[in-house]
């Protein structure tokens, strides 16, 4: 069984498949609706993976960022949103602790579990390297923005 390294590196169409399952009912983007109203925002998802919820949010914002840190997962993402037709997204390999993009210049950041993995590959330095992602979302939010 490979481990989660591995899966990320090689794997992506058979964790693409095991993520659609996830919110096979639908309930996510109502939920996610009753927060924040998408219509009209930038997003940025950090994690993006194979891109569940960069395609459920892109045909909702008005732009939306992709990242990951592996290209493997970005192409799967980026064929699928392809496939979608919508044009309002980018997808681009980063670390959580330093993203592309300028300060105050998101909404909306989402992420699912993968900043936990800050802290599970952080070794020693976990609680720096967790703190760090933290920094950079508060950098690429304005005053009001929603993470």
């Amino acid at each position: 069984m490979p481990g989660e390294r591995e899966v990320y590196a090689s794997h992506a169409d058979q964790y693409e498949r095991l993520v659609r399952r996830e919110d096979h009912q639908g309930h996510l983007l109502p939920a996610i609706a009753q927060i924040i109203r998408l219509e009209g925002l930038d997003a940025v998802e950090f994690g993006a993976g194979s891109g569940r919820l960069t395609r459920t949010l892109a045909p909702r914002v008005r732009a939306i960022h992709a990242f990951d840190a592996s290209a493997h997962m970005l192409a799967v993402a980026a064929r699928s949103l392809r496939a979608l037709g919508v044009s309002n997204w980018v997808a681009a390999v980063a670390d959580h602790r330093r993203v592309p993009l300028p300060d105050d210049s998101a909404d909306l950041v989402l992420s699912g579990w993968s900043f936990s993995y800050l802290a599970v590959w952080g070794g020693a330095n976990w609680k720096r390297a967790l703190q760090d992602g933290l920094d950079e979302v508060r950098r690429i939010l304005p005053p009001g923005g929603m993470f």
